[in-house]
């Protein structure tokens, strides 16, 4: 117990003023349009990605690594499927509880991790970049509405808490 202010001396707090790191920085927040509470869920997240046939195998391989990771920051039901129509359409697929978790996985990955994502979008190809999707979830009989109620946008989105 007496070492403790020692210990603060040696391992300060950062000090907030201090300039964001840009890779966190890139994560600043998905376009909303949508009133969310960090209780809105399950979030679903998909994202497509252009890989050539020649390294489908090598994608897979490493895909199967992105599997542990997501599943590791707090994602379920990740799957991986290939179009059978476009066999270069490669679709990943998951899930967040709510919204107030999705927004957590998204800062929880380390660097490693960020570096495999990186490898997993090197092989993608095409002039657009990998396509990102995130989805509010409504199983039956979960949306109560009204006839005249309104489908509330995205100024209502309320603050976490």
């Amino acid at each position: 117990m007496m070492l403790s202010p020692l210990i603060g001396l040696c391992f300060r707090i950062p000090d907030p003023s201090t300039p964001i790191d840009e890779a966190l920085f890139a994560l600043a927040g998905p376009e909303v349009s949508l009133a969310l509470t960090p209780r809105s869920g399950p979030i679903i997240v998909e994202m497509e990605y252009r890989i050539a046939p020649q390294h489908a195998r090598h994608f897979y391989q490493v895909m199967q690594k992105i599997q542990q990771a997501r599943q590791r920051n707090g994602a379920y039901d990740w799957s991986i499927a290939r179009d059978v129509g476009d066999s270069a359409l490669w679709t990943e697929r998951f899930r967040c509880p709510t919204w107030l978790d999705y927004l957590r996985w998204r800062g929880r990955s380390t660097q490693g991790e960020r570096e495999l994502h990186g490898r997993a979008i090197a092989y993608h190809q095409g002039p657009e970049p990998i396509r990102a999707r995130r989805m509010l979830e409504r199983p039956f009989g979960s949306v109560r509405w009204t006839d005249d109620a309104v489908d509330a946008g995205v100024t209502d989105v309320l603050p976490i808490n």
